[in-house]
């Protein structure tokens, strides 16, 4: 199966870039200075993906992750996560599937998007098994292993719950050390097996990246991955071979790591011919109606001119009243125009967040809910800096979001060391 003709896809992976092609996987120097819109599934070199509980809500649950990577020393340095998968566990508990990269790393990504002349879907590998996972619809755990150069991805899970996350290593890639590789995939399986209670009912190997991978078959058996005959141990678990060029096909606006204005952007390119279709039926509808109202005024005007010459001849001068349901549905709809014409744009309230923003400041969430006649506002976020140059930022920061026309209804200032995590709850009235 080949790639949709309106995208580009290409893979980032073990340090070396490579471009799909309808006969295959083609290296190339980097994706950088392609052109054409895209997308890039990348393993973002030091990062690491597991699946965690965390005692907190879901909506901290990232914070904590943060925190926890940091204190067991995983990262040394300030920490990002991209979130694939959260589930609510209890009033104070969260199971979270996520991908940490160090925050400089990860902001580098961000810069190359954002200098990017076309769209960039970036999807970081883990999210990219996720997605092959969730096309499986299985009720049962299922696992799902990618074998490249050296190492091999696992992911284990069912259709609405992912249950466990590891790479395994070989020390390089010769016959004997692959072989000891997929030794210790299954090993790894049987201990999530274990560990969690569950039983692995198959295993899909994605093939058809860099060629077929013959000694899983030694450690899986044949199950339909090789086409010679080998035995089969019975405590094997079923094995089947998943196209790599069908599961770059599987990829959605929900499983890339690219800021939502870039997702909004890339969606809308391939909308606007649709879009433009729609604006014209609007136009047209729009314009039929406001041809029917000039009717009808004019109708009403005679009407009306009618009457008076009427109550002349007679020399009545009765009151005369238009039916007000006649003019409700317009009415209406002026109201409804104007009130959305006074409402500020997504845009400008991101705009006047980020012009408030300083250099320290990461934010991190950003959630804007209408709610009647006002706008409501979270923001999560953190500052890497020391307290008093963090504590003096954040006072700034607060000063001219209010001096923008923001309320502050709640805010909170924690301090770790030379980093800060802050939550800001703002509102701001409709007027």
């Amino acid at each position: 199966m080949t790639p949709k003709a309106s995208s580009e896809y290409f893979v980032e992976l073990d340090g070396a870039t490579y471009r799909w092609a309808t006969d295959g996987m083609r290296p190339i120097g980097d994706a950088d200075h392609q052109t054409g819109d895209r997308w890039q599934v990348t393993d973002m070199q030091r990062s690491i993906s597991r699946v965690m509980t965390v005692d907190a809500p879901a909506k901290y649950a990232d914070v904590v992750v943060r925190k926890m990577l940091q204190e067991t020393g995983d990262f040394d340095e300030p920490v990002a996560t991209i979130t694939h998968w959260k589930h609510k566990r209890g009033k104070n508990a969260t199971d979270i599937f996520f991908t940490a990269v160090p925050t400089q790393l990860h902001q580098n990504y961000v810069d190359r998007l954002t200098d990017a002349d076309n769209c960039v879907m970036l999807v970081p590998l883990y999210a990219y098994l996720y997605a092959i996972l969730k096309h499986f619809k299985s009720k049962d755990p299922v696992a799902v292993v990618f074998q490249h150069d050296r190492f091999a991805d696992l992911l284990v899970g069912s259709f609405n719950r992912v249950y466990y996350a590891s790479r395994c290593t070989a020390f390089d890639t010769s016959d004997e050390q692959i072989r000891n590789l997929w030794e210790t995939v299954r090993v790894t399986i049987q201990s999530a097996e274990q560990e969690l209670g569950l039983k692995v009912a198959r295993l899909w190997v994605l093939d058809g990246f860099d060629g077929n991978n013959p000694e899983q078959a030694r450690v899986f058996g044949n199950n339909g991955v090789q086409s010679e005959e080998i035995d089969q141990d019975p405590d094997d678990y079923p094995t089947e071979k998943f196209p790599f060029a069908r599961a770059l096909l599987l990829l959605g606006g929900s499983d890339s790591a690219s800021p939502p204005i870039e997702k909004a952007y890339y969606y809308a390119k391939r909308l606007a011919p649709y879009l433009w279709s729609i604006f014209l039926l609007a136009f047209l509808m729009t314009g039929g109606a406001y041809l029917g109202f000039e009717i009808k005024s004019n109708q009403l005007a005679k009407e009306i001119e009618t009457l008076q010459q009427q109550m002349i001849n007679t020399r009545i001068k009765p009151a005369v009243k238009i039916p007000a349901e006649e003019y409700q549905a317009t009415l209406k709809f002026v109201s409804e125009l104007a009130g959305a014409r006074q409402i500020p744009s997504y845009k400008q309230m991101i705009n006047e967040i980020n012009e408030a923003v300083f250099s320290d400041m990461i934010v991190e969430v950003l959630k804007i809910d209408y709610a009647g006649g006002e706008i409501l506002l979270e923001i999560f976020g953190s500052i890497h800096a020391p307290f008093d140059k963090a504590h003096a930022g954040y006072q700034q920061f607060l000063d001219t979001i209010e001096l923008r026309g923001y309320t502050v209804v709640e805010s909170r200032f924690d301090t770790i060391i030379n980093e800060s995590n802050i939550v800001l709850k703002l509102k701001r009235s409709i007027t």
